[in-house]
C-alpha cells in the first residue's frame, strides 16, 4: 500500500500522531483484534505553515525550494490532519503538555525555565501525574523513548523500558562536535550530524555510541526505532514509541560556520524530485553528501522517516494493528517560537496528523478542534491501561473521533506560556495579550480580523465560553517562588521583564531600566 501510494503521488506534509482507544477496539471495531501498537512522533519547532499538506501561504522561510511529502500527504488522505491544533508556544511546557495530558495549572511547566526543580513541590513529573511512559507500562506495552530529553527526573521514573537519548542532560558523547564561537568560546554541541548517544537498557549495546561526521541523528534514530519494533513483535508484545526528534529545531551548522538548519542526507528522487544534493567536507576531512541548509529539508526528511517506520510496520506485518501520530512542540523558531507566539496563535498552532489503516476513518482534514493535551488520554484509552479512580486529564480522547464513533471532538483548546493564556472556539480566538480574533472562514492566521468594538451577537456564546475557560483554568501564581526565580533568571527583576516581554511581544525597540540593587 505505501509503495503503491507513494508511486503516484508526490505532494503534501504532515505532521503524524497516532493513538487509538482501547475501548474503541473493544468497542467491536473488526480492523484491531489486539491492543495496538502505537508511534507517537514529537518534532522540534515546526509550524503547521511548513507543511504543504495544511495550504497555508507564507511559509517562514519563503526562499527555501518548496518541499515534497507524500508520506505525510497519505496519512492525510487516508487519516485525519487537524487544520486547528494547538501546542504551546514553547518546548518545556509542550513536553509536560504531551506527557501528562495535564495543563500548567496543575503540572506548574508554564515556560522554559517557569517550573518546579529539583526539591520543589511538583517535580518530578512522574511523582504526581501520569506520564506516558506509566500509562503504556501499566498497560503491559513495552515502550522506547528516543531522541531528545528535555525533561526533569531520572529515567526510571518515566518507565520507557528502553532510552536512545542525544545531547541533552542524558547525552554521555565521547568525542563532542563542538565549535567555539562568540567572545565566551562557549561551545556548541551538534544534534544532527556527528551527534553521539547514551543508550540505556539495551539488551546488546549500552553507554556511549560513538558517530562520526557522516552520521545523521535521525538516521540513528529510526534505526533503532526498528530494531526496538522487530524485537517487540518477535516477543509478541505490544510497543510503544515516543520519538522526541530534533528535526526542526535550529542547530549550529558547522558547514556553514552559523546558526540555521543544517543539511539532512539525500531522499530518494524518485519520491522526493528536485532534491539537491552537495558534497561537504567535514570538520574530520570526509566529503559526506546533504542536501542544501533549510527547514524545507527538516520537514522533507521528517515526511521520510514516517515512510521508513511505515514501510517497517508493513515488512513486521503490523501496519493494520499500529496507529501513527505525528505533531511538533511549537511554531518556527523565527514565526512563533517563545514570546511572540503568543500573537494571534503563531507559536501554538501546529500540525497533528493520525493514521492507522482500518481503524481511523479517512477524514483528510478536519476543522475539529485539538491539542496536546488529547495525547495522553488518547493513548490511555488505546492501550486500555488501568487509571487511578477520580484522576481527570485535561485533554480528551480523540478515538471516538478518529474511528468514526462521533464527528464532534471537542468545543475549545487552549494554550500558555508563561502568564500569557490563550483559548480558541471554532468562531473566535484570544491571543495571549488579550486580543479577540474572528476565526471564521479564514486559513491563515495574520487574516483573522480583529474584534475590536462591540461583539457581533453571533459570537456572543463563543466569548462567554472562552471566559469561562479563563475562569476553569487560572494562570500562574506571580508571587510563586518558581515565578520569581523565572524573573531572575530571564530579567533579574519585575520592571526589566515587562520591558523585555513588550519589546518581544511588539517588535519595539528594546530599552531596558536598570537593574535594581
Amino acid at each position: 500500500m505505501y509503495k503503491k501510494y507513494l508511486s503516484t503521488v508526490v505532494l503534501g506534509i504532515v505532521l503524524l500522531t497516532t493513538g487509538l482507544i482501547s475501548t474503541a477496539v473493544s468497542a467491536g471495531d473488526s480492523s484491531m483484534k489486539k491492543k495496538p501498537n502505537i508511534i507517537l512522533v514529537f518534532a522540534d519547532d515546526i509550524s503547521a505553515k511548513e507543511f504543504p499538506t495544511y495550504r497555508i501561504p507564507n511559509r517562514t522561510y519563503p526562499d527555501d525550494a518548496p518541499c515534497t511529502t507524500p508520506v505525510l500527504e497519505m496519512m492525510k488522505n487516508e487519516g485525519v490532519q487537524f487544520k486547528d491544533f494547538w501546542a504551546t508556544p514553547l518546548c518545556h511546557p509542550s513536553r509536560g503538555l504531551i506527557m501528562t495530558g495535564r495543563y500548567a495549572h496543575r503540572t506548574q511547566w508554564w515556560s522554559n525555565g517557569f517550573g518546579p526543580g529539583d526539591g520543589d513541590p511538583g517535580s518530578p513529573v512522574y511523582d504526581y501525574h501520569l506520564t506516558l511512559g506509566v500509562i503504556a507500562h501499566n498497560a503491559g506495552y513495552k515502550c522506547q523513548m528516543i531522541g531528545k530529553w528535555q525533561l526533569g527526573g531520572e529515567q526510571s521514573g518515566y518507565k520507557f523500558d528502553e532510552y536512545v537519548m542525544t545531547p541533552g542532560k542524558e547525552a554521555a558523547r565521547s568525542d563532542p562536535a563542538k565549535k567555539t564561537m562568540g567572545p565566551n568560546g562557549k561551545g556548541k554541541p551538534s544534534f544532527y550530524w556527528n551527534p553521539g548517544y547514551s543508550l540505556s537498557n539495551h539488551p546488546t549495546e549500552s553507554g556511549g555510541y560513538k558517530t562520526n561526521w557522516d552520521d545523521f541523528a535521525a538516521e540513528i534514530e529510526v534505526k533503532y526505532m526498528k530494531d526496538f519494533m522487530g524485537r517487540k513483535v518477535d516477543e509478541q508484545t505490544p510497543f510503544f514509541v515516543y520519538w522526541t526528534s530534533h528535526m526542526g529545531h535550529q542547530n549550529w551548522d558547522f558547514d556553514h560556520d552559523g546558526m540555521g538548519y543544517p543539511g539532512v542526507p539525500p531522499m530518494d528522487p524518485n519520491f522526493y524530485p528536485g532534491t539537491q544534493k552537495i558534497d561537504v567536507l567535514s570538520p574530520d576531512g570526509k566529503l559526506v553528501k546533504k542536501t542544501p541548509p533549510g527547514m524545507n529539508y527538516h520537514v522533507q526528511y521528517l515526511d521520510y522517516c514516517v515512510g521508513e517506520l511505515i514501510r517497517h510496520c508493513e515488512k513486521l506485518g503490523v501496519m493494520d494493528n499500529t496507529v501513527i501520530i505525528v505533531t511538533t512542540d511549537n511554531g518556527t523558531t523565527e514565526h512563533g517560537k517563545g514570546l511572540k507566539g503568543c500573537i494571534r496563535e503563531r507559536g501554538a498552532k501546529v500540525p497533528l496528523f493520525v493514521y492507522a489503516p482500518g481503524f481511523v476513518k479517512a477524514r483528510g482534514e478536519t476543522e475539529e478542534l485539538s491539542d496536546l493535551s488529547d495525547i495522553a488520554p488518547t493513548i490511555a484509552a488505546l492501550t486500555g491501561s488501568p487509571l487511578p479512580p477520580d484522576y481527570e486529564f485535561d485533554g480528551k480522547n480523540l478515538v471516538p473521533f478518529l474511528t468514526g464513533q462521533t464527528d464532534k471532538h471537542r468545543d475549545w483548546i487552549f494554550s500558555y506560556n508563561a502568564e500569557m493564556r490563550m483559548v480558541r472556539t471554532k468562531n473566535v480566538m484570544m491571543d495571549g495579550i488579550g486580543q479577540l480574533f474572528d476565526t471564521r472562514g479564514s486559513r491563515d492566521q495574520e487574516d483573522f480580523p480583529k474584534i475590536t468594538d462591540k461583539v457581533p451577537r453571533k459570537l456572543k456564546a463563543d466569548v462567554v465560553l472562552i471566559e469561562s475557560i479563563l475562569e476553569k483554568i487560572p494562570g500562574p501564581d506571580l508571587d510563586s517562588k518558581i515565578y520569581k526565580d523565572y524573573l531572575v533568571d530571564k530579567a533579574g527583576n519585575f520592571p526589566r521583564w515587562e520591558v523585555i516581554k513588550k519589546a518581544e511581544l511588539t517588535g519595539e525597540k528594546l530599552e531596558l531600566p536598570p537593574i535594581e540593587e
